[in-house]
């Protein structure tokens, strides 16, 4: 991690002061997950400034106000989050005249970003560790599959604006591979999608695959629906946090 000598200040240390923090808390921040992470905050989070971005397994320091307070000699209540897209979890501390703290955490909605504050002398820089805990891997933001076409023909997506798909491939040619995506649920994790491809001369040959989990992703269930020449192969109870695959086949 970096060094905090420069937020030293001999002639605050005092026999009440706040050492390191006497001017503001000083956070140093180490970002433990796969991904580069901002910092979130507000006008009156009394951050002065924060390290943007911390990158990937790196660590970086974010530096607070001086309490306002003419009564208070030391920093301001404080607090600060850091992001990776719609995740985000946060830190509050709070100092006192006899140099105790209170502190609190919030952690991501979704369980996904979780943050390690442990209690540390108010006199000295704050540990904030962030660490990425996904039960959903590549399905975080939305379903996604590897579809790959054996049918003997080639298939065309049949779209509908309730399924949850965000992306997929219009058509896919016999024996060609393709990625589709499904959306985001508003409460995290992927939204339960469903989909179909069908053969492009006859609206009843059909394959399709409706997906759903739990919100923890102890349990996902993938069903498939088949009409005409088209059969489907797919893992009826697949892992969460894996690439869902399908593979189109010709029935029989």
């Amino acid at each position: 991690m970096s060094s905090t000598k420069e937020f030293m200040n001999p002639d605050h240390m005092t026999d009440a002061d706040w050492g390191h923090n006497w001017d503001g808390w000083v956070f140093m921040i180490d970002n433990q997950t796969p991904f580069d992470l901002v910092p979130v905050y507000t006008e009156f989070s009394n951050i002065a400034w924060a390290k943007n971005p911390i990158k990937a397994g790196d660590s970086g320091i974010a530096k607070g106000k001086r309490s306002g307070d003419p009564l208070f000699n030391g920093p301001a209540d404080a607090d600060l989050g850091y992001r990776f897209g719609s995740a985000t979890a946060q830190v509050f501390i709070r100092g006192f005249a006899d140099g105790t703290t209170k502190r609190g955490t919030v952690q991501d909605k979704d369980h996904r970003l979780s943050v390690y504050f442990p209690e540390t002398p108010g006199d000295q820089p704050q540990i904030v560790v962030f660490r990425w805990t996904d039960p959903w891997g590549p399905n975080f933001d939305g379903w996604e599959f590897e579809l790959t076409n054996d049918s003997g023909h080639d298939l065309v997506y049949d779209p509908d604006k309730l399924n949850n798909v965000s992306s997929a491939p219009a058509r896919l040619a016999n024996g060609e591979k393709g990625r589709l995506k499904g959306e985001p649920s508003i409460g995290g994790g992927p939204a339960n999608c469903n989909f179909t491809y069908r053969n492009p001369n006859d609206r009843l040959d059909f394959g399709g695959i409706a997906i759903s989990a739990n919100s923890d992703a102890t349990n996902v269930i993938i069903r498939g629906s088949k009409n005409g020449s088209t059969d489907i192969d797919y893992t009826a109870r697949p892992e969460a946090n894996v690439i869902q695959k399908v593979r189109y086949t010709k029935q029989g």
